[in-house]
């Protein structure tokens, strides 16, 4: 099959974890022998056999690539990396004064848009929902969390778990290297790695760690669309010893998380948090929210570290544990979560779509 993969306009300016798991798939189909290309629009979906979408939780672009589909009579498929962060992010999580005003709006009118005519972004993403051959959340929680909220015009039997996978980041450092930075509160560097902005909850996480000046914490990431002041309010609360990095290209990632003492992601949405889990691949401790998605994932593993995002005393613990835990290498998790295991469901789903619209076999004589 010729399948076209929508990825976001603004991908290659700002890659991020999704950015992956777009890559991801069009590795594991072109394996299967499917014929993929990687574009941010629908110019053509005529040309197509099928349309795989992704991002639901900003539906525009996939909005206008689901409608192109549907009038070129093309199906499309959905991984939806989603979770509601109008309801999951709290209005604590946002710099002064914008959290006071978070907080005395409705969501109702959170969820508009901002150009005119205002849709609600519920009611695009219903829309999303209502016309996809197959939907593929990462977790059971995620599962859960869209039927709860679109489970009218979303058929259970549509929605099928494909976990998202991991690979073990590339490293500069001789095996074993990356396990032998020094325990404890006074070696090593945390290091949180992500875009700037109130899902990821860095304000917290400074606010958590000014009264443990031991501790170094780089923070490596650039600042999210919209979140310039949220960024200064981060640069204010930090102490001297937080240090700003600006992201790394995707090849040399691994090396940071290496390098890290151990490796903190104290957010308030994940589905489930590619840093955390390529952190983990590498054998390093790892501090994250206990928020649904991330704790299907990682369980009752003994170098993850849970903590409340909200709660300061939480995150400092948390961290305090993981820079007091031993490593290992890491390789055990990462052999459990291979992409082209757990990506098994959608060769399953563009299999019976080619065995639908294949033509009859011409009969026998």
């Amino acid at each position: 099959m010729r399948i076209l993969l929508v990825d976001r306009e603004d991908a290659n300016a700002r890659p991020g974890g999704d950015s992956v798991v777009v890559a991801e798939t069009a590795a594991f189909l072109r394996a299967a022998g499917h014929r993929v290309e990687i574009g941010p629009r629908v110019s053509s979906a005529a040309s197509f056999d099928a349309v795989h979408l992704f991002n639901l939780t900003r539906p525009e672009g996939a909005l206008a690539a689901a409608r192109a589909a549907r009038a070129a009579r093309t199906p499309y498929f959905l991984t939806p990396i989603y979770w509601d962060l109008i309801d999951g992010v709290p209005w604590q999580a946002y710099e002064f004064p914008r959290s006071l005003r978070i907080r005395w709006t409705p969501s109702s009118l959170r969820r508009r848009g901002r150009r005119p005519p205002f849709p609600d972004e519920r009611a695009l993403q219903a829309e999303i929902l209502t016309f996809a051959q197959s939907v593929f959340p990462a977790s059971e929680a995620e599962r859960r969390h869209l039927l709860d909220r679109f489970g009218s015009v979303l058929r259970s039997d549509r929605v099928v778990v494909s976990p998202h996978g991991v690979e073990r980041p590339a490293t500069t450092q001789p095996p074993g290297m990356a396990t032998t930075q020094p325990p404890g509160m006074d070696g090593g560097a945390l290091v949180c790695a992500g875009a700037i902005g109130p899902r990821k909850n860095q304000l917290g996480l400074v606010r958590a760690l000014t009264e443990t000046p031991s501790v170094d914490l780089r923070i490596v990431g650039d600042v999210a669309r919209g979140a310039e002041r949220y960024a200064r309010a981060v640069e204010r609360t930090a102490g001297p010893n937080v240090r700003f990095e600006s992201a790394v290209p995707r090849d040399r990632i691994g090396d940071q998380l290496a390098n890290a003492a151990a490796v903190v992601q104290p957010s308030f949405v994940e589905t489930p948090g590619l840093a955390a889990m390529e952190a983990r691949t590498l054998g390093r401790p790892i501090v994250v929210s206990a928020f649904p998605p991330v704790r299907e994932t990682f369980g009752d593993d003994p170098l993850v570290f849970y903590c409340d995002p909200l709660v300061p005393d939480s995150i400092r613990s948390a961290c305090r544990a993981a820079l007091d835990a031993a490593p290992d290498d890491g390789r055990a998790f990462a052999a459990d979560r291979t992409w082209g295991i757990l990506l098994a469901p959608l060769a399953t789903a563009y299999a019976e779509l080619a065995n639908a619209t294949a033509p009859p076999s011409p009969a026998r004589p």
